[in-house]
């Protein structure tokens, strides 16, 4: 049985979040936060959703573990296309 993940790369929610800071957007991650994912060698997070936030946005809520808690981004909807994927896991 297998299940199927929205993921985002570290690398790729790195440039979205740095486009969504100098867009001004109402969220976005800290870059000390992104700095830490990387230091602790995390490639993913997990979209454990997203929904439109308005006209020319989407929210990004983004899983990396659980000392990171509840992450939230604001992309527009071409990034989110462009950069949200799904990634299929087989059970063991």
């Amino acid at each position: 049985m297998s299940k199927t993940y929205n993921i985002i790369s570290l690398s790729n929610l790195e440039k979205v979040n740095n486009k969504s800071i100098s867009m001004g957007r109402n969220q976005n991650i800290p870059v000390s936060t992104i700095k830490a994912l990387k230091a602790d060698g995390k490639v993913v997070a997990v979209v454990s959703g997203s929904f439109v936030h308005n006209e020319v946005e989407q929210r990004l809520v983004l899983y990396a573990g659980d000392k990171y808690g509840t992450l939230l981004c604001d992309v527009s909807f071409d990034d989110h296309k462009k950069f949200v994927k799904p990634l299929t896991m087989e059970a063991a």
